[in-house]
């Protein structure tokens, strides 16, 4: 599953080894960090092991860092706990598809809690 994912991607963060507080968040992806390579990206090093790293973005994430853990915008995530997501421009087409069916009703959401 891990060879679908490429930058600019949509993903799912599904495991880790230490930072479990993102699985199961939607991030996007970055950049792919080479087995054994280091990158530095806006507010930190990025350090890939032998599976290599993913630089995914999204808001709130946690991540290690010296000294810690820190809530950042970016964090690396190994490839093999990552799955793809599709994004859909239209969620109405999605669905369409999904149903079988090319028409739906819109209904407008109560601001008064009927």
């Amino acid at each position: 599953m891990a060879d679908n994912l490429s930058a600019g991607g949509l993903a799912m963060i599904t495991g880790a080894f230490s930072i479990t507080e993102n699985i199961g968040r939607s991030v996007d992806l970055v950049q792919f960090v080479a087995p054994y390579c280091s990158v530095f990206l806006q507010d930190g090093y990025f350090d890939a092991d032998v599976s290599g790293l993913w630089i995914v973005t999204a808001d709130g994430l946690i991540r290690n860092a010296e000294g810690g853990t820190v809530v950042s915008n970016l964090a690396g995530v190994d490839p093999r706990h990552l799955r793809t997501l599709q994004r859909y421009s239209c969620l109405t087409d999605h669905w369409a598809d999904q149903m079988g069916s090319t028409s739906f009703e819109i209904c407008p959401i109560s601001s008064q809690g009927d």
